[in-house]
Order: structure tokens, then C-alpha cells, then sequence
């Protein structure tokens, strides 16, 4: 079944001695998921008008980052990736949110330990994306599929959602309420999806960042000042960063870089069928990405998740958010 992850001190406490145990959080490239849909999706285009989009090629095998090699120090440094833009039951303690101080982790985390004694564990995670394009038709174009969001709280979900800023402006009740859902956390996704210098697949959408502290650090404010605690975890828009110096401003603002190692596939228009193959293609440990945006530039998520959620339950997955994945411990309230 769904299995999802409390927040008692005992179980924190496993936790985290399996983290500590397990040591690095990353894997072997080869084992990221090859089994991916034939068929060739139709791009979805963005804009920089909200109804206009420029042509922008979302290929999401372009998301996939490659894990550092198990064997490395968890010190060592990934190389930089670029893409376009992507692309249980309910529990009586307080929602899990991230530690102050994580544990040990690589400099850019794309994947987890596998679970124990054959446990297949999966944390799940949401882009919600809002390119300055976005914002002025927020409640009408560009606004959330509902549908998503009763599944999440429905079932129960453990997820992580990156949310850009903008998106927390737009939709400050939203993440409000997913933030108070017990296995929800919400994590910083930077200010406006913007493209960071040196980002070789810049998005022709996204707005150039200039000042690449503020796109952190404004997100972050926003965050915990709509869900009462500061994020912990960052994921650049479209996965897209220049370097390893990058990385490094992140955590230098108190957070920690993650990326995926699967994903649904909606960005590029994947037809629900082909977002459940890939899903179902995902690694034990793994991290998939999908969106809380609607079906404009990100159609079947609600088709795929409501298929997904009753196959993870028959198949033996826990479904987990990022903190729970790489054996954090949240803080007491």
C-alpha cells in the first residue's frame, strides 16, 4: 500500500541512523530509469505573452540529472545540467518540514537510499511554476487544477512542492493549506523561474536573473512568511544552473540544491498514458517531478495521478516528500 512516512521522534530517529548508515544519497547512473514512452509527445510551447507562446522544444529527458557515482566522496562536486522548463493515508502528527541543519548530503541531490528489506520508496514532488508572463491571468489561464490538489489531500500524499515565489504571491491560501497537510512541505523553487547565467538550454520565457542571491533569498521570505518556516530544499527553474558556484550559494543560504532522476513527462505533453509508463519506469529511491500548474503547458497530471496513486498502493511504494527520502529530521513546532 501507500505507505507514508510520520513524524515521531522514533521514527525520525531510524530515519536518520539509515541515513547516516547508508551515507551518500546518490546512485549509479546506469540504474536511472531507461524505459521511457516511444512515442514522440508534441512540444508544449510557453510565452512571453500569455497568449502567445514562443516554440520551445521540452524534451523532459532533458530534466534528468546524473547522479553523482556512489562511490565518490558526497563532497564531490556534480556536473552542472541545463534543460528547459519541466518539466498513503492521512497522519495525526504535524506536517514533516525540513531540518535546520541537513545531514550530510551530495552537493546536488537527484535521487535517495533505496528503502529496506525490499521497501520501494519514491518521493514525490511538484513544480509550481509562475513565469512573470503567468501572473496577470493567475486566476483564469494560469490558475491550479483543483482536481490535483483534492488528490493530494485525498489520499494523503507525501509530496514536496517547489514553489516559485510568484506562485506563493498569486496563491497564498493554496500553499497555506497543502503546507498544513500532514507529509506536505513546501520548498523553494526560486522567485520567477528564471534562467541563470551560464545555463546553456536557456528557456526563452524565463526572465534573465541578475542578481541570483535575491532569486533565492525573495522566494524564501515569501515562503515563510505565507507557511511559518523557511525552506529547505531548492530546485533551480528547468534544473538549469551554470555551476558548481551555484550550488554553493544555495546552500549558503541555508538550503540544498535537488534535482530528479524521473519524471511524469507533462511538460512535454505527454498523454496520460505515457506519464504513467514513465512514472512506473522510476528508480526505488528515486525523485519525480511533476507540476501543480493546470493542463495549459502541463496536461494529464490529474489523468496520470489518479491512475498512479491506486498502482503505487498495489505495487508495494512509499510514497515520501524529500525530507523524509533522504532521512532529514523536521524540527519540533
Amino acid at each position: 500500500m501507500i505507505r507514508l512516512v510520520g513524524a515521531s521522534r522514533p521514527a525520525v530517529a531510524t530515519l536518520i541512523a539509515a541515513a547516516l548508515f547508508i551515507g551518500a544519497c546518490s546512485s549509479n547512473p546506469a540504474s536511472t530509469p531507461t524505459a521511457v514512452p516511444t512515442e514522440a509527445p508534441t512540444p508544449t510551447d510557453v510565452a512571453s505573452d500569455p497568449g502567445v507562446a514562443p516554440s520551445v522544444s521540452l524534451d523532459p529527458r532533458a530534466f534528468i540529472t546524473d547522479p553523482p557515482d556512489p562511490e565518490a566522496s558526497p563532497s564531490a562536486s556534480p556536473i552542472a545540467r541545463s534543460s528547459a522548463p519541466t518539466d498513503g493515508g492521512p497522519q495525526e502528527s504535524a506536517t514533516p518540514k525540513p531540518t535546520k541543519a541537513p545531514k550530510p548530503l551530495s552537493d546536488y541531490i537527484t535521487r535517495g537510499p533505496k528503502g529496506k528489506n525490499g521497501e520501494k520508496r519514491l518521493a514525490l514532488t511538484f513544480d509550481a511554476d509562475m513565469y512573470p508572463f503567468m501572473y496577470p491571468t493567475h486566476d483564469t489561464t494560469n490558475k491550479y487544477d483543483p482536481r490535483v490538489v483534492k488528490l493530494i489531500e485525498d489520499n494523503g500524499l507525501h509530496a514536496t512542492i517547489f514553489a516559485n515565489g510568484l506562485y506563493v504571491k498569486a496563491f497564498p491560501d493554496l500553499i497555506k493549506e497543502l503546507s498544513k497537510q500532514p507529509g506536505i512541505e513546501i520548498a523553494n523553487h526560486s522567485w520567477d523561474h528564471g534562467a541563470w547565467p551560464g545555463c546553456a538550454g536557456r528557456d526563452p520565457a524565463a526572465p534573465a536573473v541578475t542578481d541570483k542571491k535575491a532569486e533565492i533569498t525573495k522566494a524564501a521570505k515569501i515562503i515563510e512568511d505565507t507557511v511559518g518556516y523557511k525552506p529547505q530544499w531548492f530546485r533551480f527553474g528547468g534544473f538549469c544552473y551554470g555551476g558548481t558556484a551555484d550550488l554553493d550559494l544555495v546552500k549558503a543560504q541555508g538550503e540544498w540544491p535537488v534535482g530528479n532522476s524521473c519524471f511524469f513527462g507533462d511538460s512535454a505533453a505527454y498523454t496520460a498514458a505515457q506519464q504513467i509508463a514513465s512514472v512506473k519506469a522510476c528508480p526505488n529511491g528515486g525523485i519525480v517531478v511533476t507540476h501543480l500548474n493546470n493542463g495549459v503547458y502541463h496536461p494529464n497530471i490529474y489523468e496520470a495521478l489518479k491512475a498512479l496513486i491506486p498502482w503505487w498502493k498495489a505495487n508495494g511504494w512509499t510514497i515520501v516528500n524529500v525530507t523524509e527520502l533522504m532521512g532529514q529530521s523536521p524540527p519540533e513546532n
